[in-house]
């Protein structure tokens, strides 16, 4: 007892097994009870991902089923079809067409052949998933093609009911999913190897759980696939070496320290491993040596050449070269300024001045070399000319060039030009090292790239020209030579240990050593330039590991193994049963045949019908006969749908197809039993089943009379009929089921007055098309009047038994004329009832006549029914 002091409802066996499942499973498990549906794609993401956690080990939002929730859920309600509405695009059925059935749970839907029954057949198999679906076309007798649709209105528990809109994409409606339909192309199924349709409840739910599992299996799959190695190929040459060993050996459960200790690589290794492929790349080691020590003194060279030019621009000899500059700098002010004292009196200006020093000079030289190459500077003799203007000199000029020429000779220029010999001794080593191609030359020997070299040149003549230019050593920045230096120490330690290396080979026979060496160094080298690829394959092994875990938890083997042991008690005994209480009650105990179940993995079970005791191996339709092929068929059908235990509807198309009276009592008395458990409709053009149906119906409404209960059987006829290129018509069934006098009565007040509405309104198609109906219906009721009104019931169609106590005396009263009045409208009308050659299609009579008609035969009724035989004697 719980707290609440009602009964503790425990787990069966059952939901006890399903609770031993992994946790996400379960949760699945509750689903599919909570919600009574396949998961959608959002849910079934979640279901993924419970998976995954559930994989990991960690905490999820897992739940589970309760005890008693499954045989709750599997309580399914009842369910009945009240009508298709608004039909569109249904082969030839009239556009906005209705099939109503009734309010009856035995429907007959009858109509001769190319009515629209077949059209309704594949529509509601269409609607309902039938596994034997046909194709719907459109009216082909009209380019006018509509989309194909449909209205479903369904009930529930007697609940109001509830329309769903078909379309042939669209959403299905689960409570139609369990309606099946008999008609031939199911018939061909069930005579071939065929799976069970309905799985009892516990098969059906774990076939939903293996379903669910097997999408969530496809998913993660997926994501695994997905998970390809980027890890790039090992190179054939380093197979069998440290990097080998560890991608064979890399696991979900390898470690960062340990690629971090396999991943080392340094540029020791790296020189090493250098210097080991130009050993061994070489053969003739003695020469190999005197190159190496040719280009070591090379490299000397070119260390000297950087040690002169470090010599060169150390801070202390720019403050000599800045000092210097300054030196010249101001004496040249002091001469300047002495310049500008004597040659005050100028008549041009600067003289004294640099640039005119310049050209005094140049003018000098010309002088003392060309002009007057026997005399100083200036020559200011006889003839004399100016060596610049080659004019005749005057005395003025000759005064003014000496003057000048002293000038030149004074203490402060003298002073002036050694302080700037000076300046340009200092620079001069400099300017001549640093040169674009002896710079080039020797830093290419360091192999630094072309960019860095053209960059440090170019930062050295900066530093030059700020020497040039700056008063103050402060503002001087020292020039950084460790790349230099660095370049330069590490290019001769390579050649060094490459010579070391030589000597080693030439000196002892270890070649073997050093390829074991080098394989070993370009194993680390490329661990380590794909240590990032290695971590990144490690985290996708971890990742796949925790795949493949999950992929284990969606396992379908303890649900099948589950599965085929409810298949051989719950499915293939009890099928096999059904199957033979269906043959015995259809009537077919003689037919020699049997099931024959054969497994198909994951609990399916496929049944094959087998001829029993037979000597040779022979199929079936080869044996039995159509009729008997028929009733197996539908035997099979009934034994399969009836095991699903729910309570909806049924639908045969046909049903007595092929068989004769015998097996066709058998069939309406096994579908007015199924009548009373649920909704049963019957497509038809036999009227013989309408009679066979009528008369059992009649039967079961006596018995129910005699027992004091409610009558268990209601029947509704429904009649179709087709109009030109139109059909599944429905036409006026409640006149047709009805004796002559009722529906001619119902005929003259209702319909007569609906033509001549059409009549008068000038509305010619519907007055065409109701009159052709009524025509057929007039056609009917004068057959009717034969067997109801001349026989007086004697003999009906269809009926097996002829009734003639108290009905054989009114017989006496049929005269002449009355079979001449029968024949005449049978005569004329029955173009309306069978059908016609298109060609010979027949147009409906003049209203007047069908008017006339029908009261005149309304009329003969009521005078046959008041005749007397002693009139009919006399006139006889």
């Amino acid at each position: 007892m719980n707290m609440m002091g009602q009964p503790t409802v425990e787990l069966d066996s059952f939901e006890q097994w399903i609770c031993e499942r992994p946790e996400w499973l379960q949760s699945v498990a509750e689903f599919l009870i909570s919600n009574k549906r396949m998961p959608n794609d959002s849910e079934l993401e979640s279901f993924v991902a419970l998976c995954e956690q559930e994989a990991k080990e960690l905490t999820g939002k897992f739940t589970t089923i309760s005890a008693g929730s499954l045989n709750n859920a599997a309580i399914k309600p009842q369910t009945r079809i009240n009508k298709i509405t608004n039909i569109s695009g249904v082969n030839a059925i009239r556009m906005g067409s209705t099939l109503d059935f009734g309010g009856g749970n035995l429907t007959v839907i009858f109509g001769s052949n190319g009515s629209g029954k077949s059209s309704y057949s594949r529509l509601l198999k269409k609607i309902c998933g039938s596994k034997a679906q046909e194709e719907i076309l459109g009216n082909i007798f009209t380019d006018n093609q509509h989309p194909i649709s449909a209205d479903v209105e369904v009930c529930l528990n007697n609940q109001p009911p509830y329309t769903y809109s078909w379309l042939p994409n669209g959403s299905e409606d689960q409570n139609l999913k369990h309606v099946h339909i008999f008609d031939n192309k199911t018939a061909q199924i069930y005579m071939n190897k065929s799976e069970a349709t309905y799985e009892p409840m516990r098969m059906r739910f774990i076939s939903l759980l293996i379903k669910v599992c097997d999408k969530v299996y496809s998913i993660l799959q997926s994501k695994k696939d997905l998970l390809t190695s980027h890890l790039p190929q090992l190179p054939v040459h380093l197979y069998s070496s440290s990097a080998s060993d560890l991608i064979n050996s890399l696991s979900a459960k390898t470690t960062i320290e340990f690629i971090d200790s396999k991943c080392t690589y340094t540029d020791t290794d790296d020189q090493e491993r250098v210097q080991i492929e130009a050993t061994l790349a070489k053969q003739d080691i003695p020469s190999l040596l005197k190159e190496i020590e040719a280009t070591k003194s090379s490299l000397k060279v070119t260390g000297q050449y950087i040690d002169k030019l470090k010599e060169l621009t150390s801070i202390k000899s720019l403050e000599f070269i800045v000092k210097a500059k300054h030196q010249a700098t101001y004496k040249r002010k002091l001469a300047v300024v002495e310049a500008n004292r004597v040659f005050s009196n100028s008549e041009l200006e600067g003289v004294g001045q640099e640039v005119w020093i310049s050209l005094w000079n140049k003018a000098k030289e010309y002088s003392e070399h060309i002009a007057y190459p026997n005399h100083n500077f200036p020559f200011t003799g006889e003839h004399a000319n100016c060596v610049l203007c080659h004019q005749p000199l005057t005395d003025i000029a000759k005064a003014r060039l000496n003057g000048f020429e002293d000038f030149i000779r004074s203490s402060l220029e003298n002073d002036a030009n050694l302080a700037e010999r000076a300046k340009d001794q200092l620079l001069a080593p400099l300017k001549t090292c640093l040169t674009q191609g002896e710079w080039t030359l020797h830093l290419e020997k360091l192999k630094l790239n072309k960019e860095l070299v053209d960059e440090l040149f170019e930062q050295l003549n900066v530093l030059i020209e700020t020497v040039l230019q700056t008063d103050s050593i402060n503002e001087l920045t020292v020039f950084n030579w460790d790349v230099i230096s660095e370049a330069y120490e590490r290019k001769l330690s390579t050649i060094e240990v490459e010579e070391q290396s030589l000597i080693a080979v030439n000196e002892d026979d270890s070649r073997k050593a050093l390829e074991q060496k080098l394989k070993e160094l370009k194993s680390s080298q490329w661990l380590y330039q794909n240590k990032s690829a290695l971590v990144a394959e490690r985290s996708r092994l971890i990742t796949i590991a925790e795949f493949d875990k999950a992929l284990k938890l969606c396992s379908t083997t303890a649900l099948t193994r589950k599965k085929t042991e409810l298949a051989v008690d719950e499915l293939e005994l009890k099928y096999i049963q059904r199957f033979e209480e269906e043959l015995k009650k259809l009537g077919g105990t003689r037919i020699p045949i049997k099931p024959i179940s054969v497994a198909k993995g994951k609990g399916k079970i496929l049944f094959d019908l087998a001829i029993q005791g037979k000597v040779k191996d022979v199929q079936t339709h080869q044996v039995l006969s159509e009729g008997e092929t028929r009733v197996v068929a539908l035997a099979a059908f009934l034994a399969d749908i009836t095991g699903s235990g729910q309570n909806t509807p049924f639908i045969f198309d046909d049903p007595i197809c092929s068989l004769d009276h015998v097996f066709e009592e058998r069939v309406v008395e096994r579908l007015i039993e199924l009548s009373k458990e649920r909704q049963v409709i019957i497509f038809t053009h036999r009227l013989s089943l309408i009679a066979l149906v009528q008369d059992a119906g009649r039967k079961a409404t006596e018995k129910a009379k005699c027992l004091n209960t409610n009558p268990t059987v209601n029947i509704h006829i429904e009649n179709i009929t087709r109009f030109r290129h139109e059909t599944g018509i429905v036409s006026n069934s409640s006149i047709r089921n009805e004796k002559p006098t009722t529906a001619l009565n119902k005929m003259l007040s209702t319909l007569i007055p609906k033509l001549e509405n059409y009549v008068k309104a000038g509305d010619v198609e519907n007055f065409e098309r109701e009159a052709y109906n009524y025509c057929s219906e007039f056609r009917a009721q004068v057959e009717k009047c034969v067997e109801y009104i001349l026989l007086n019931e004697v003999v009906l169609r269809f009926r097996r038994s002829l009734q003639t106590q108290g009905r054989l005396p009114t017989l006496a009263k049929i005269r002449i004329e009355d079979c001449d009045l029968i024949d005449d409208l049978m005569t004329r009308y029955s173009v309306f009832e069978h059908s016609q050659p298109f060609e010979l299609h027949s147009q409906s009579p003049d209203f007047e006549v069908i008017k006339e008609d029908t009261q005149k035969l309304a009329q003969w009724i009521k005078d046959f029914k008041k005749r007397s035989l002693e009139e009919t004697e006399v006139l006889n």
